[in-house]
């Protein structure tokens, strides 16, 4: 007689959680978030977040997936070569994350995703790519702090999962990621190492949306990242940061995949800022394909420099803040001066004559 399961699939045996807790180290632990997280992760990402070679990664998967059964695989259809392998949670993976996270009782909903984002592995190409193109970037920046001996951190991250959990559609808008990336970097050569903190929005361009669809996207954040975040809660909800911490800068992360769409796109935005002038938020462009450092010199910051210059020079991330509080201060109008200032003038002007022995009368012979 077959063992009866409930239409959800049913809880993990304990058999199984006793088998999974045996096994699992905290780095097992983190992917398993990692993937909880993102809904799909590729071997090289996994690797790029957690392992020092792809051999070692390879070898520890393949337990997880065949011995500890809490992630499990496929490999999409590619119509030259092959792709790597796709990775995504088992429900008894899910389960595992929320029991760790301190959700015990949300477990039965935890594994009702896992089991949703089993359906990736015949989802359309689009909606793969576009999960793993943002899943890339988390990837790239955790390898960058894992490689930065301390001196670099993604602080924060957050998908679009945390915000819109039932991916119901919504008239606000709803980043890719909200991030927080620290580095340090000396303010001058030989000088000390002082963090640079940037807080960021990614929006990532799989090239089927209309330039319009962007700009439009870029004015809702406007409305939310240039109003001084009126409503609290509404800051909170959206960034990382404290709910009475000071509103730091932010700079939206436009990332596509392809050099073309890239410079199509900031042509049209481009246009835009010479119609409606400077943002009173950051933005930057890249394009990311796997690999890619992040955190490097890939960012081209969008703003009036850029009609002026074919090639703005490409930016680490830790740098955009300071670019756009640059240009900022480029393009503010120069104050009228105070009467104040003009009479210190003329004062100014009337002892320089003085001292070199000059009078009006003199300088009109």
């Amino acid at each position: 007689m077959s063992r009866r399961r409930s239409p959800s699939g049913g809880a993990p045996s304990q058999f199984a959680l006793a088998h999974a807790a045996k096994h699992l180290t905290e780095r097992d632990r983190d992917l398993l978030t990692a993937l909880a997280v993102h809904r799909v992760l590729t071997a090289p990402q996994l690797t790029e977040i957690g392992f020092g070679s792809p051999t070692t990664a390879r070898h520890r998967l393949q337990i997880l997936c065949e011995q500890v059964k809490v992630i499990a695989r496929f490999r999409p259809f590619a119509e030259r070569g092959s792709n790597p392998y796709h990775y995504v949670l088992t429900p008894l993976g899910a389960h595992v994350v929320a029991v760790q996270h301190g959700e015990a009782e949300q477990t039965e909903k935890y594994r009702s995703r896992a089991r949703r984002d089993a359906d990736l592995a015949v989802s359309p190409g689009a909606q793969l790519k576009h999960t793993l193109g943002v899943a890339g970037l988390y990837a790239s920046l955790k390898r960058a702090e894992r490689q930065s001996g301390g001196a670099a951190a993604l602080a924060c991250w957050r998908t679009e999962r945390h915000y819109n959990p039932d991916g119901r559609s919504s008239s606000r808008v709803i980043p890719d990621a909200v991030g927080c990336f620290t580095e340090r970097v000396p303010a001058h050569p030989g000088g000390v190492a002082l963090p640079r903190r940037t807080w960021f929005v990614v929006e990532y361009d799989t090239g089927t949306e209309k330039h319009e669809v962007l700009l439009a996207k870029l004015n809702k954040y406007g409305q939310l990242l240039g109003d001084g975040f009126e409503q609290e809660w509404e800051r909170e909800q959206l960034f990382c940061w404290p709910h009475k911490a000071a509103q730091p800068a932010v700079t939206v992360l436009l990332v596509f995949a392809s050099p073309l769409r890239e410079q199509n796109v900031r042509a049209a935005l481009l246009d835009d800022i010479a119609q409606r002038g400077l943002r009173k938020f950051g933005v930057a462009t890249a394009v990311y394909t796997p690999g890619v450092d992040a955190a490097g010199p890939i960012w081209q910051p969008l703003g009036s420099a850029g009609l002026d210059r074919a090639r703005p020079p490409r930016l680490r991330l830790s740098a955009l803040d300071a670019s756009f509080a640059e240009e900022v201060k480029r393009h503010q109008p120069r104050p009228a001066p105070s009467r104040h200032d003009i009479e210190a003038a003329a004062e100014f002007e009337r002892a320089q004559d003085a001292a070199f022995g000059l009078d009006d009368d003199a300088e009109a012979a």
